[in-house]
């Protein structure tokens, strides 16, 4: 699955069994959703911007940003076409039209707007909105992941403080840096053993079989799609280093804490008829697992790509466990799924060709969907993303009429929710815990959502015992 040249000016790799899900799941809600793409995501940064130079200048040097993102991290102009990722090299009029498709200034007075309408993207968008002060990226989760979302703000904001005025467009030298895939990263065998084809279908076919466990009462599948929305819950510094203290101290980590809360909400709000059914009372999910601490030191650089995987979870009557016993539980297969575990690492691939095929089937879209939210943990932001960012060399004459400081005050991180899996996002920024909920408004309410929030909080820190 690496990258090869096919014509003078285009470049094609197959997709990898995550990719190939995020395009089905892609490519489904297009075509019956009025063009829109589920699990888009969806990424706002609040900034403050010091500049010496007109709001004209400032857009100019915003948009030379992304144009000069494209030449060092060119998947973010990549396509799909059926299962292959594409890229083709652009001449001068080519990254003109590339620029006004995908750099757009924007009046709206909230990029949150720009992601409940979910405008139909074909490549990654950047919104700049001057009024509100935001940037809002766009991007097909096929070609990105969560924390490289992070890192592409990072490499976005680096390349606005340090112009390259040399980008060779048409020479192809940006092809060179088109991330593998996953798997080629990981340094699978392009054609994996059947022992290792078998072991990851069984996984996740498991998982599968016992789909939907336990969810929420709510509409998915019975509406049409509507808007998509984002509800959150934002924890004061106070009570977000509270929480990471007792987590510390307990031993297991904030995420499988948060995750242990979601599960026991949604608990609380399931249909009790579930929970009298051996099969729906379980809880069945996939945790997201961020591998780029697993990849040779070279593959740092890829920040636009999708270098995570998936792995099942699946909880016996939930219901039946106390707080603290469950995020012991949860935590143990945080801990233990990937790290010191090559076995895993080995089969990651196959479990995710595993999920692509099965989506792929007639009996998944007849199935029941599932009704709870996806948890996904990003960490803390700053690992990746600084506060602020200023010019190398503040003195340099070439700062004198430009952009002087960029403080990030604030950043939001979500999918588009088209079809029916929710999401729950969590990480720290600003020493503030957020927990974003993801969700169609067709088909839950957002009361209910803000609820879920509420007592997801209340959980959490009454297991922890922690006072607000």
């Amino acid at each position: 699955m690496s990258w090869s040249q096919v014509s003078e000016n285009r470049w094609k790799r197959p997709g990898n069994g995550l990719e190939g899900f995020f395009h089905v799941m892609e490519s489904t809600s297009s075509s019956h959703c009025e063009g829109r793409q589920h699990f888009t995501i969806f990424s706002r940064l609040k900034i403050d911007i010091q500049s010496l130079a007109t709001d004209l200048e400032v857009q100019d040097k915003l948009r030379y940003a992304w144009k000069q993102l494209r030449y060092e991290q060119p998947q973010i102009a990549v396509t799909t076409e059926g299962f292959d990722k594409i890229y083709e090299v652009p001449d001068e009029a080519g990254i003109e039209s590339w620029l006004d498709r995908t750099f757009i200034v924007s009046d709206v007075i909230d990029g949150d707007v720009i992601g409940n309408e979910g405008a139909t993207i074909k490549q990654a968008t950047l919104y700049y909105l001057p009024e509100a002060s935001q940037l809002v990226l766009r991007a097909a989760h096929s070609i990105i992941d969560g924390v490289g979302t992070i890192l592409l703000w990072d490499s976005y904001l680096t390349a606005l403080f340090n112009p390259n005025p040399n980008l060779k467009f048409g020479s192809g030298e940006e092809c060179l840096r088109l991330p593998p895939s996953l798997d080629v990263a990981l340094g699978h065998p392009e054609t994996l053993p059947e022992e290792t084809v078998a072991k990851g279908m069984e996984l996740f076919g498991e998982a599968v079989s016992l789909m939907p466990g336990v969810g929420p009462v709510n509409k998915v599948g019975t509406v049409p799609s509507g808007p998509s929305q984002r509800r959150e819950s934002e924890y004061s510094k106070k009570t977000t280093k509270a929480i990471v203290e007792a987590c510390k101290q307990n031993g297991y980590s904030v995420t499988a804490a948060i995750h242990a809360a979601f599960v026991l909400t949604i608990v609380k709000h399931a249909d009790p008829a579930q929970l009298s059914d051996p099969k729906s009372s379980k809880y069945v999910t996939v945790n997201s697992f961020n591998l780029r601490s697993h990849l040779p030191e070279s593959y740092s650089q890829f920040a636009a790509a999708v270098y995570y995987t998936t792995w099942p979870l699946i909880v016996d009557r939930p219901d039946k466990f106390k707080f603290e016993e469950l995020v012991r539980l949860i935590d143990e297969k945080y801990k233990t799924s990937f790290n010191d575990n090559p076995e895993n690492i080995a089969l990651c691939g196959a479990v995710n060709n595993a999920l692509c095929d099965i989506v792929k089937t007639p009996e998944f879209w007849a199935a029941p969907p599932s009704r709870d939210a996806l948890v996904s943990s990003l960490g803390i932001v700053e690992r990746y993303l600084q506060q602020s960012y200023t010019p190398a060399d503040e003195a340099s004459p070439d700062n004198k009429n430009g952009i002087t400081k960029v403080t990030v005050e604030d950043f939001k991180f979500g999918t588009e929710t088209i079809l029916g899996q929710s999401m729950l996002f969590l990480y720290t920024f600003r020493d503030r815990l957020r927990v974003v909920f993801g969700f169609n408004e067709a088909y839950e309410d957002e009361s209910h959502v803000q609820t879920y929030l509420e007592d997801m909080q209340s959980i959490l820190l009454e297991g922890l015992q922690v006072v607000a």
